[in-house]
């Protein structure tokens, strides 16, 4: 017998379950006054940060759906096309590389390289490819046999935003350093919920291609990480611009009763 037998709203429950499990994890190293490097806390790092691949794996389960193929299809990166690695990169261009060369070119200087690279390089490399599985692979596809996308993509936007907001009281984390509840906050929440449609609709044109979403995330959290900090109301703009590009060649699609590849899981 499924738990979760034609039952309405998985990806909803989908997402309060990954952020209060999230949030539980978080807390002994919210407790610890940010010692997540050490023993034990690193374990409950990596349990809060992974919670939104392993948690789609277990409603999976709950399910009864295949959770080696879904494994699979996070893997499959020889079926990655050369059109999707070019989308990628046009758009790693436009939130990354844009917003710095405009900055460069306002304020006279041409900072490119950060002055160092932090442990958050590994961890959002990492960490940060293996959140699409779940939020795009799971919640997305699953999300959308009931709502049209541009509702999911502001359902994600919103549980994907309140994910992170442990990190902000946890020490030497990039979230803390922007300061918790501050203005740095506030733009931090804010993009992660407008850019939320350019992960959709990337997941979209490339039929629905995991390997891809973890790339697109991974490189794009690398590369924010190596290089110069930009100026924010130019990553604004830049990341405002995408949304709407997106959202008016893909406006059959957000705006559509269905995105045509909602098949089942």
């Amino acid at each position: 017998m499924r738990i979760y037998p034609d039952m309405k709203y998985i990806g909803l429950h989908y997402g309060v379950f990954t952020v209060l499990i999230s949030f539980l994890f978080y807390t002994p190293v919210v407790i610890g006054e940010g010692r997540y490097l050490t023993f034990p806390y690193v374990l409950f790092m990596v349990g809060g940060g992974t919670a939104p691949f392993w948690v789609a794996l277990v409603f999976l389960r709950l399910q009864r759906k295949s959770v080696i193929g879904f494994l699979k299809s996070c893997v499959a990166f020889h079926r990655i096309k050369k059109t999707h690695f070019g989308i990628m990169a046009l758009f790693l261009f436009i939130l990354v590389l844009l917003p710095l060369l405009t900055t460069n070119i306002l304020s006279q200087g041409w900072l490119w390289i950060a002055p160092s690279v932090s442990v958050f390089f590994p961890i959002g490399l990492i960490f940060g490819g293996l959140e699409e599985p779940g939020w795009r692979g799971y919640m997305q596809k699953i999300s959308e046999q009931e709502f049209r996308p541009i509702i999911v993509c502001l359902f994600i936007g919103f549980f994907w935003a309140l994910w992170h907001w442990p990190l902000f009281f946890i020490e030497d984390t990039y979230q803390h350093g922007l300061g918790a509840f501050s203005a740095d906050f506030w733009r931090f929440n804010l993009m992660i919920i407008i850019t939320t449609p350019i992960y959709a609709f990337l997941f979209h044109i490339t039929r629905h291609s995991i390997p891809v979403l973890i790339l697109f995330h991974g490189l794009g959290n690398a590369l924010r990480e190596v290089l110069h900090t930009p100026d924010a109301f130019h990553v604004l703009i830049a990341e405002g611009a995408l949304v709407l590009i997106v959202l008016v060649v893909g406006r059959r699609y957000f705006f559509g009763r269905k995105s045509g590849l909602s098949d089942p899981l």
